[in-house]
């Protein structure tokens, strides 16, 4: 069986083998084992765990997977606070400013239909409501409002 060594990087603990030059009773130097780290970083740099890419897809299943939840939890109401206290609404808005690019998305995926996404909006706009008084309780054109508001400052 190979030796393994262990590098700690500041996010994570990571494993490689060792190189095939040295025996097991061989005990680097010094030396030896910086250039071996400094050479693991530079490809560890490269090909980064944390890619942003990655973490859009993780918030979006995340998201995808709390909307099946609160749409399970309200079931068929029509009470808005309701709708916008379910656990798992209440979680969508605990993904923070994460959460507007997938609300966007499904907002515009809605078309005419527009789900009740105008609290968690609001929320997560920090009580910004880019809805003009006169459009309150038309659903299409909230929808509309909020997504013109969300073009200007996300992508989706």
């Amino acid at each position: 069986m190979e030796p393994i060594l262990e590098y700690q990087t500041p996010q994570a603990c990571v494993f490689v083998p060792s190189p095939p030059s040295m025996r097991s009773d061989e005990v680097l130097k010094t030396q030896d084992k910086l250039n071996i780290t400094a050479c693991f970083f530079t490809v560890c740099h490269v090909a980064r765990v944390e890619h942003p890419a990655t973490k859009l897809m993780d918030d979006w299943w995340y998201f995808q997977r709390l909307k099946k939840i609160w749409h399970e939890e309200r079931g068929a109401t029509s009470s808005i606070s309701r709708i916008a206290t379910c656990p798992a609404y209440q979680s969508i808005i605990a993904m923070g400013p994460a959460a507007f690019p997938h609300i966007f998305r499904q907002l515009e995926s809605e078309g005419d239909e527009p789900d009740m996404w105008f609290w968690a909006l609001k929320a997560l706009a920090q009580g910004y409501d880019p809805v003009p008084e006169s459009d309150r309780g038309d659903f299409r054109a909230m929808a509309q409002a909020w997504l013109k508001w969300g073009r200007k400052r996300y992508a989706w």
